[in-house]
């Protein structure tokens, strides 16, 4: 039939939240997709992302692929908020400085902003990373090196401080003592940082922070030993000096911001435009950096009858998780109006894109929970598949079995009469899995084979749908 839907293509129906049963309320508990490549992951999300915006929800909306933008936009103006679109990347225009937006805030400290800059350094390192008490020595070492950094910069340089200076001051940082007393070091941008953090300095825990920095930056590390510098420049390299390369400099470096996470709670529908397959760990970075301010801001809103909800659309969601924040907004994402809307394709590239460890596992389990609703649509994977046939339950079932014995030869009489041989017929009952894992490897993709329709099994925890249970099997049209 593919060729016929090609001649004569039905009439598509309007498909939102209510093609799935799906209040808004009912969003804000967050909502996990999963399937193969090409299973009509993409067109769910344009159908659920479309109608969550369409009833005035803002957006932040992350970029994987090269298109994404483009698609993003589509959505975004179909649902009718062309006027509410912000395209955030290189060449439009915007610009959003994170270090003087924390600092700024209530409650906003170095320690903090040191603790968000720890947390994207390890997501762009997880898939590598293993768990020890070694590597633990070290990301608390590049905290209080972050910490002492970010304390020194903002003494120095107040609201106009960027993370470019940040990184300045400790790639500028003597090696060792001799260097720390040289001429050359006294005259060195760091060093002047380090002496406007002294001067500007008000109160007793001002002094206190910038004395702690000056001691830190001029006496501990140089005298700690070239493996302890070497880590220090390292962490630098890896998480501060992207700031200061082109184009993250002029994004997240200007001493002004044009768009914040402010913006978003107030209605904005802001697209990243650095795609990562395009900009690699750069463009990861930058998502993980307004993205993850966006989620904060959400969490540490106090809410009004005028706030509005806020989406967050992460498609290939294994590259842009970030497992124990994203657990802890999903924990209270109902209350503070934050909807998770995320598509991974398996359960094992979600697990070695969180580092494949024993730890990985509990993430990827709790991550799954604490999503309120679940697509789980066509999938080859014997993992994922047995995990969401063991999700949906089992049932007890009946089986009947038969069977006959064959006697030796008792007569012409016995045999006629079928006294030559027994048969047994019984019966028993086991537990059964409700949607057997192979049950996923049938599902529709969509596509002209498939006349456009793709299936998918919905499983909300505490809902019990028409067939009594709290999953259920959908079909739905696929997005063009």
């Amino acid at each position: 039939m593919g060729w016929l839907s090609t001649m004569w293509p039905r009439k598509k129906k309007r498909q939102s939240l209510e093609t799935f049963g799906i209040s808004l309320n009912q969003a804000a508990s967050g909502i996990l997709a999963t399937g193969q490549i090409g299973a009509g992951k993409t067109s769910l999300i344009s159908i659920l992302a479309r109608s969550i915006i369409e009833q005035g929800a803002a957006c932040c909306w992350c970029t994987v692929k090269p298109d994404e933008t483009q698609h993003a936009v589509d959505i975004i103006t179909k649902a009718g908020r062309a006027k509410d679109l912000v395209v955030f990347g290189p060449g439009h225009g915007h610009t959003f400085n994170p270090l003087s937006y924390v600092l700024k805030k209530e409650g906003g400290t170095p320690e903090m902003f040191a603790a968000h800059l720890t947390r994207w350094n390890a997501l762009l390192q997880q898939s590598q990373s293993t768990s020890s008490s070694h590597e633990q020595f070290w990301a608390s070492l590049h905290a209080e090196a972050a910490n002492m950094a970010l304390s020194a910069v903002w003494l120095a340089l107040g609201p106009s401080a960027t993370l470019k200076d940040v990184a300045m001051l400790v790639s500028g940082s003597p090696p060792t003592m001799e260097r720390a007393s040289s001429a050359q070091f006294r005259s060195s941008t760091a060093c002047q940082t380090l002496r406007a953090a002294e001067q500007f300095a008000e109160t007793a825990g001002e002094k206190h922070r910038a004395e702690q920095a000056i001691a830190f930056f001029t006496e501990r590390l140089p005298s700690a030993g070239d493996r302890v510098f070497g880590a220090i420049s390292a962490y630098a390299s890896a998480i501060l000096n992207p700031f200061t390369l082109s184009p993250l400099r002029e994004l997240c470096c200007e001493t002004e911001s044009t768009i914040t996470p402010d913006d978003v709670l107030d209605g904005a529908c802001v697209v990243l435009d650095m795609p990562a397959l395009i900009w690699g760990q750069m463009g990861l970075l930058f998502q993980l950096v307004f993205s993850g301010l966006c989620q904060d801001a959400c969490l540490r809103r106090v809410l009004t009858p005028n706030s509005l909800p806020v989406l967050s659309v992460k498609d290939e969601y294994q590259l842009l998780c970030d497992a124990s924040y994203d657990v802890l907004a999903q924990t209270v994402s109902r209350s503070q109006k934050w909807i998770s809307l995320a598509a991974f394709q398996t359960i094992p590239v979600l697990l070695a894109a969180l580092g494949g460890r024993d730890k990985a596992q509990a993430e990827v389990d709790a991550l799954v929970a604490c999503h309120g609703t679940k697509f789980v649509m066509a999938n080859n994977c014997k993992g994922t598949n047995e995990y969401f046939s063991e999700l949906f339950g089992h049932s007890r079932k009946s089986f009947f079995n038969m069977n006959q014995q064959q006697q030796p030869k008792q007569g012409l009489f016995k045999d006629a009469m079928g006294l030559g041989g027994g048969m047994g017929v019984g019966m028993h009952q086991q537990w059964h899995c409700n949607v057997p894992p192979h049950a996923f490897e049938y599902l529709r993709k969509g596509g002209p084979d498939n006349n456009f329709l793709i299936d998918c099994y919905i499983h909300q925890g505490g809902r019990r749908f028409a067939n009594g249970r709290c999953y259920s099997k959908l079909t739905f049209e696929q997005e063009l």
